[in-house]
């Protein structure tokens, strides 16, 4: 199952003239990929095309999920574009970082979040002589990026430009700090208010010290006279 979804994507990434928009969102705890697959009608047979497109591709390989999957076409070409997203953890698993990288590494710690490929894009060229026109890697997220290498940035997605030309030195490297989770951010909202108490009550103790002490001076005067 895992050879023959890869075969389907080498079809469709590689017919020469496609292009690709490769698209994740980043959050802290999901990744949402959304893969947009350009194919002009003209580098096609189209019975063999439909027969491969009614396949369903695995999201891991041989595991059970399907990407969602929606095709079209205009007059000249045809698109399929698949989506799916991922609990953090699992995506490294995903069928299509799977094809283009031999090596990828997707880090996970409490406040911080990595990506890192290998060098050699291989969506762009394989061995059996297929090449596609252009891929391009778009990443979205609204964390903070502390460490990237990518070619352009838009806002807040970071762009990485694969093509015929450019694609055997062209890793990924990203690094992100997460954004404080409900549970920190609430109890941070508790120790500032622990510490608000405890000034309002230093405070009060402070106050009730000095009152204390003008009225001890004010009796033992009282008393002298």
């Amino acid at each position: 199952m895992l050879k023959k979804g890869l075969l389907l994507l080498a079809v469709l990434f590689l017919i020469s003239g496609c292009t690709v928009n490769y698209d994740l969102v980043i959050d802290n705890d999901s990744i949402s990929e959304d893969v947009s697959i350009k194919i002009p009608m003209s580098e096609i047979d189209l019975d063999k095309y439909e027969n491969q497109i009614n396949y369903p591709m695995k999201v891991y390989g041989g595991e059970e999920y399907n990407y969602d999957k929606q095709t079209s076409e205009d007059v000249s070409n045809h698109f399929v574009n698949y989506k799916y997203k991922h609990d953090i953890d699992k995506y490294y698993k995903s069928l299509f970082i799977g094809m283009c990288y031999d090596d990828k590494k997707i880090l996970v710690s409490d406040d911080k979040i990595s990506i890192s490929t290998s060098n050699v894009f291989k969506c762009i060229a394989m061995d059996d002589g297929y090449r596609a026109k252009k891929v391009d890697v778009n990443i979205t997220t609204k964390l903070k990026v502390l460490e990237n290498n990518a070619d352009e940035i838009k806002g807040n997605t970071y762009i990485w430009h694969m093509n015929e030309y450019e694609y055997s030195n062209k890793p990924i490297k990203l690094l992100l700090k997460k954004d404080q989770s409900v549970l920190e951010q609430a109890n941070n909202i508790n120790n500032a208010n622990n510490i608000g108490m405890i000034t309002i009550i230093l405070f009060l103790v402070v106050v009730g010290l000095l009152v204390y002490i003008v009225m001890t001076i004010k009796h033992k005067k009282n008393s002298n006279f």
